[in-house]
């Protein structure tokens, strides 16, 4: 009896053990996905405000503009939604920006901070964007 229970307690441990590594893989797997679909929101970003375009598609309240800019610069399966606020985080964007609606399971979340280059009157944007990987 002694043998039997010992027997079933090493396999309870066992199952254990190979079930929560299974958890820690996927966990890590979404966590990869994650910090990759950050780095891609910010580089896009940073990419579209070194020449000051994104301030100015914002001060011209071109807003079709910046979509068409997101739907370049990100891969075909990267779906985004874009906030933009002004000094007083209040929204000035009345159009959605989007490419579709945010419903996979790996969204994150993304907040940039981009400036006008006019010396005589300082104005900053504070960018909200989400994005979603499509089947990631």
């Amino acid at each position: 009896i002694r043998v039997i229970e010992a027997f079933l307690a090493v396999t309870v441990v066992f199952s254990a053990v190979i079930i929560s590594s299974r958890i820690m893989e996927a966990n890590t797997h979404k966590d990869v996905v994650d910090n990759n679909l950050a780095r891609l929101g910010l580089n896009v970003l940073f990419i579209l405000d070194q020449d000051g375009s994104l301030c100015n598609y914002i001060e011209s309240r071109n807003w079709t503009g910046i979509c068409e800019a997101l739907k370049l610069l990100l891969p075909a399966n990267v779906v985004f939604n874009v906030t933009i606020y002004d000094e007083d985080m209040k929204q000035i964007n009345a159009e959605q920006i989007a490419n579709g609606g945010i419903d996979g399971r790996n969204i994150v979340s993304i907040e940039y901070v981009c400036t006008n280059r006019d010396p005589r009157c300082f104005r900053y944007y504070v960018i909200h964007l989400c994005l979603a990987g499509a089947g990631l």
